[in-house]
């Protein structure tokens, strides 16, 4: 399997050149022991590092530990699994503690015994269904007002009704669109915020979840403690100003 890696990592990689001229997109390419053997140059922009400084390094080298774990627990299930993981939605921070919200597609590459040599990932930010959207003005409305009141109290009801659609139609259009429920964009609409605000100011946790649409301080620290794998406390350790 050694000499297989080897033997693909000296062939010439096209994809990175496609996906280095694509600013919306990271590339990546792992080993087997979940080191970084190829990247693009957005992944390098994005930790704010040469590339030479990621190659060879783990997400714990750039990550919080917890999400950092998160990651591992999907590299290690498609060793195991030999299976992709397909659009699946998550969190990818820069070493300044701002995120995106992001869609990720992982891969495995395997040798002539099916054995996984290496995994290739993709991952586009969510604004690249920006056309997806133009097709759908019903969607692009209901986006545009949860950017504008998600701190305001919001219900799929009252969505549906904006929209002129039935919940299910509401739903199943998110779905199609962004790989997620009405109700998961919204709240990652709102941790989102909330990252900016525990980074980029002293506001204490309460206000922070009521300018963010939560209930209270405990009711924001289970949503963005499961949504980030971090409690907004640590979080505001790691990448305070």
């Amino acid at each position: 399997m050694k000499d297989y890696l080897k033997s693909f990592l000296e062939m010439p990689d096209p994809a990175k050149l496609l996906f280095d001229e694509m600013p919306r997109f990271i590339y990546f390419v792992k080993d087997t022991d979940f080191r970084f053997v190829r990247i693009n140059q957005q992944l390098a922009r994005k930790l704010n590092l040469p590339e030479d400084e990621i190659i060879g390094k783990t997400d714990y080298d750039f990550l919080p530990v917890s999400m950092a774990d998160a990651f591992r627990k999907d590299d290690e299930a498609i060793l195991e699994t030999k299976k992709p993981i397909i659009n699946k939605v998550e969190l990818v921070p820069s070493n300044h503690g701002l995120v995106d919200w992001s869609i990720t597609t992982k891969v495995p590459v395997l040798d002539d015994n099916q054995n996984v040599v290496v995994i290739l990932g993709i991952t586009r930010a969510f604004s690249t269904s920006d056309t997806a959207m133009e097709s759908s003005p019903e969607i692009n409305k209901i986006t545009s007002y949860i950017k504008k009141h998600f701190a305001e109290k919001l219900t799929i009801e009252d969505l549906a009704q904006q929209a002129s659609l039935s919940i299910s139609a509401l739903e199943r259009k998110f779905k199609a669109i962004f790989n997620v429920s009405p109700s998961r964009y919204i709240l990652n609409t709102r941790v989102q915020h909330a990252c900016h605000l525990l980074t980029q100011s002293t506001d204490d946790l309460a206000t922070i979840a009521g300018e963010c649409g939560f209930y209270d301080q405990s009711h924001f620290s289970r949503q963005f403690s499961r949504a980030m794998n971090i409690s907004p406390l640590k979080y505001r350790k790691l990448y305070i100003i």
